[in-house]
């Protein structure tokens, strides 16, 4: 009796043959399958040009004989949340991809990333990466192993795997101004994903909700002078509960010029009772307003009566007036 037997179907997998002959069986590999070994054969004859290795059984009475296959490939499946719907466009998402093998190119529920599925060869390792939309970020992963934020790995495909990303909202980034000599810095950590060190790296960047403490270094005979953008009357000005970008200016000014080189009032303003602290005998005609009224000191600015501080031999004594720390 003829031996066809399936790993599917019970099917002519029993067969007779009499006492004292040989029976020669071999495997015909199936759709998705591949030949591993035999059990059971009396000897195995090694494979050849055109066929694979063959069990022969001495039939000496009943036998067992078991062809061991394995599957070619397995199925990847691959998920992006939060998922797209007739009915619900999520605020943040991306999509997912892999080489050419598999062939993987998938946001779930989209009508044109639809590449969701692939088979993968028995035992290959696949890299998926992530691309988020514009603003938004991979928060977790699943059924692989994180290599960065915007990649993750399968190590071996030994069965069929689901691999999703999460994504939500993307990182707030932080922009740091220095004015005057001195540093604008913050320590990468828990919520700080990327630090500043300004004014080389202006640019810090926060988890969403999350707080950043940024530091203000004067230089050298210089000191802090205030901050814009981030309250704080100290060296150290805490940012909390952030949700959208925001740029903090911090300000220093020359530690020995202090009386005459602060910040000057925010434009426009008014003449007021300190005028004289910069401006002896201050008068309507003695501080050139489009100038100094603006909000911003230049020592080199046009004086009432349009003598200018040029450099000259007889500016120092004019100038230092409201400038004692002026240096040519």
């Amino acid at each position: 009796v003829p031996i066809a037997c399936r790993t599917d179907s019970p099917a002519n997998c029993v067969g007779r043959a009499s006492i004292g002959t040989t029976v020669v069986l071999r495997a015909a590999d199936v759709s998705n399958a591949t030949f591993v070994s035999w059990s059971g054969c009396s000897s195995v004859t090694p494979a050849g040009p055109g066929w694979g290795p063959r069990c022969n059984v001495a039939v000496s009475g009943a036998r067992t004989v078991t062809a061991n296959f394995k599957p070619t490939t397995f199925t990847l499946v691959a998920r992006t949340y939060p998922a797209l719907t007739p009915t619900f466009t999520p605020p943040y998402g991306g999509r997912l991809q892999a080489p050419t093998a598999p062939p993987i190119d998938c946001r779930s529920g989209s009508a044109e990333l639809t590449a969701c599925s692939a088979p993968v060869a028995n035992g290959s390792t696949v890299t998926l990466t992530a691309l988020p939309d514009p603003g938004s970020r991979v928060t977790s992963w699943s059924g692989c192993t994180p290599v960065d934020a915007a990649t993750c790995l399968v190590a071996a495909m030994t069965s069929g795997r689901t691999v999703s990303a999460t994504f939500g909202a993307g990182n707030v980034v932080v922009t740091g101004q220095v004015a005057g000599a001195g540093t604008l810095s913050a320590a990468a950590g828990g919520a700080v994903v990327d630090g500043m060190s300004c004014p080389s790296d202006c640019a810090a960047a926060v988890t969403p909700g999350g707080a950043i403490t940024l530091v203000a270094t004067p230089s050298p005979g210089h000191e802090l002078a205030g901050w814009t953008g981030c309250a704080s009357a100290t060296s150290t000005c805490t940012l909390a509960g952030l949700t959208a970008p925001v740029t903090v200016t911090v300000t220093f000014r020359a530690a020995r010029c202090n009386s005459c080189h602060g910040i000057p009032p925010a434009a426009p303003h008014v003449a007021r009772t300190d005028c004289g602290t910069c401006h002896p005998g201050f008068g309507s005609t003695s501080v050139d307003p489009a100038v100094h009224m603006n909000g911003v000191v230049n020592p080199r600015h046009a004086e009432p009566a349009a003598a200018v501080c040029t450099g000259g031999a007889a500016d120092p004594a004019r100038c230092v007036t409201c400038h004692p720390c002026l240096a040519w």
